[in-house]
């Protein structure tokens, strides 16, 4: 008698697929709470799945969703748009030469297996307001959650570096880096920083600063399994330059101001407006001196009286938006001018969107 025997094989629940991020919100786009409004002082770090590792400093958390020092691009450290999305973190490191060291934490979706390998990315940008970059940022992986009851550095022999093989971090742009990791095996945490007084500083500027102490923005962090060492680029540093919108073309003359949003046959702007308008504000405290005109146009469909009115109500908000944004507003002017100068035709839906639109204009 023949007996057949049938073989099962199981993919536990520790297996891994190679490329798949270990890393839950890796682009800080998710916060606890809505971090909109204006903050000054208090950073409200609310960022999900992030955590600090010291229990004095914490990291920043960046938004468009907000205004003022911990808003996006323009905040407490300088001007950076995000490199994705709507958010990014922040660190420092020996803040005002007090030896305060800020670290961002997070718990990986999986732990890691021993001997596998590893590829560690994440892009970073150095500060404006700080005078000092740097090719190194240092990583651990750990077993457990790194607490310390300091702001000072976190003192392990464990810890990873990842030094740029040729150049540096640049200012005002993204630069990507990858390290690679074999790892030791159940490893369920990743700590981003700095983890050594004695990481090399360079200096970005003629004029010796007072102190050396770096600030790093970060976006988009992945961990992901690969086959081979090979399939990761140890070391190697992307600058990536940061993307501007140049408004210099508006002076003298009207440009469409472009990703603005209104609520429909409305003139309260949208959250997706933010970017832009932020944006703009950094252009116009960039240039203290310049002045802005805002213009508001429609369609042609309904009552011109209403048109002109809706018009002039968004190139208001515009207005408001950037006065609230820190502009003076004796340097804006609004008005609306309905259905005047159509870009093209009000014959589809199409050009009628085009046709509802807001334009600026920048006199020096």
């Amino acid at each position: 008698m023949t007996r057949n025997i049938l073989i099962i094989f199981c993919l536990t629940a520790s297996s891994l697929t190679f490329g798949q991020n270990l890393v839950n919100n890796p682009d800080f786009e998710i916060a606890n709470t809505e971090p909109s409004g204006t903050l000054t002082t208090d950073n409200n770090f609310t960022c999900i799945d992030w955590t600090s590792s010291t229990t004095k400093g914490s990291p920043d958390y960046f938004t468009t969703k907000r205004t003022g020092n911990y808003g996006a691009p323009s905040n407490l450290w300088g001007n950076r748009n995000p490199f994705s999305g709507n958010a990014y973190g922040g660190i420092a490191i020996n803040h005002a030469g007090l030896g305060s060291y800020e670290y961002l934490q997070v718990k990986l979706t999986q732990k890691l297996v021993k001997d596998n390998y590893y590829c560690l990315s994440l892009v970073v940008s150095p500060a404006d307001t700080r005078n000092f970059s740097s090719n190194e940022i240092d990583y651990l992986f750990s077993t457990e959650k790194q607490e310390h009851n300091t702001g000072g550095l976190i003192k392990t022999s464990s810890y990873e570096k990842f030094i740029a093989s040729k150049g540096y971090f640049e200012e005002k742009a993204w630069n990507k880096i990858q390290a690679c990791y074999k790892a030791k095996g159940d490893e369920e945490f990743l700590t981003i920083g700095i983890f050594n007084e004695k990481f090399k500083r360079i200096s970005l500027t003629s004029v010796p600063p007072a102190f050396d102490g770096i600030y790093f923005y970060i976006d988009n962090v992945s961990v992901t399994p690969v086959p081979n060492i090979s399939d990761c680029k140890c070391n190697e540093l992307t600058v990536i330059k940061a993307k501007t919108t140049n408004y210099d073309l508006a002076i003298g003359k009207s440009l469409v101001l472009k990703n603005i949003n209104f609520e429909t046959n409305k003139a309260e702007l949208l959250s997706s407006s933010n970017a832009e308008l932020n944006k703009l504000a950094s252009y116009l405290k960039s240039n203290p001196t310049y002045k802005i005109e805002v213009i508001g146009y429609t369609d042609n469909v309904g009552k011109e009286n209403d048109n002109v009115t809706l018009s002039k109500s968004r190139a208001k908000a515009v207005g408001d938006f950037l006065i609230n944004s820190g502009i003076s507003k004796d340097r804006i002017t609004f008005k609306g001018l309905g259905s005047q100068s159509p870009i093209k035709p009000n014959d589809s839906e199409e050009n009628r969107q085009l046709n509802r639109r807001v334009e600026f204009k920048i006199a020096k």
